[in-house]
């Protein structure tokens, strides 16, 4: 997914990693996306993101744009990537915990 809306010259972040915000916003925090940032400045933000990623770049312009994408993907691809990555966590899952 990242090949498909990455603007480099814009964002140095990754859709991928755009997207990856948002999610650990919602499950840890629920600020609103205005207030991002504020999340990540108490987060170690280079490990969960790479090496060079400050919480300046974790805003919520750069996470706009991540949803501008995501909604501008054909939906069939977005929900067909969504479903390997979740099919292979679930077969990771059984084989580290049922042995």
């Amino acid at each position: 997914m990242n090949s498909w809306f990455w603007d480099k010259g814009r964002c140095h972040l990754s859709l991928g990693a755009r997207l990856k915000t948002l999610l650990i916003n919602i499950l840890c925090d629920r600020q609103l996306l205005n207030h991002v940032q504020r999340f990540f400045e108490e987060q170690d933000v280079e490990r969960l993101f790479g090496k060079g990623v400050k919480a300046e770049d974790l805003n919520e312009y750069s996470i706009c744009r991540a949803l501008d994408a995501l909604h501008l993907a054909i939906s069939w691809k977005v929900y067909s990537i969504l479903s390997v990555i979740i099919r292979m966590l679930n077969k990771a899952e059984k084989l580290f915990f049922h042995t």
